[in-house]
């Protein structure tokens, strides 16, 4: 079905749907705040954790594999997380070995790993056309996913290594 901008009129196309969209979602996420950037030289500084940037092991690739849900849709390609974590060992090598090769070499680089799809559900009340009864969701490539659980895992354990003031 198609929305309703603010003044109730409906889409037609599908660039009205997607206008409508880019301005409901344009006005929940890019609100204007202000910013003491003064703040910052206050803050303590920390030596530079270079561990953060080692290259994954086959263990953490593993590890957060695990870690996905079940269930979940894919990007895409349609990789999804079931398939992910049901590789035999030689295809769940070759995925590591391309996670590590994309993190290691900077002439690797994954296109689809950058790309993420933007899409709304409808949340099973109110008005469907209208854009605040739908969530949105952010649907990424499922190896990217694999690089987004290793990175916030390395920065939450360096949080609680810093212990940051509250």
């Amino acid at each position: 079905s198609n929305f309703r901008n603010k003044n109730g009129v409906e889409a037609k196309t599908d660039t009205d749907n997607a206008q409508i969209l880019n301005a409901h979602f344009q006005s929940l996420f890019n609100s204007k705040v202000q910013v003491d950037p003064t703040v910052l030289d206050s803050l303590p500084q920390h030596s530079i954790a270079h561990e953060l940037g080692t290259v994954p092991t086959a263990n953490d690739i593993k590890k957060a594999i695990a870690n996905m849900s079940y269930d979940k849709a894919p990007g895409q390609s349609g990789l999804t997380t079931d398939m992910i974590k049901n590789l035999p060992p030689e295809a769940l090598n070759f995925l590591i070995q391309r996670i590590q090769d994309f993190w290691e070499k900077p002439d690797v680089d994954y296109d689809a790993w950058h790309t993420t799809i933007l899409s709304t559900i409808y949340k099973g009340k109110g008005d469907p056309q209208d854009p605040n009864n739908h969530r949105g969701i952010a649907l990424k490539e499922n190896p990217a996913k694999v690089l987004s659980i290793i990175l916030a895992d390395r920065l939450l354990t360096r949080l609680k290594q810093i212990k940051p003031i509250a």
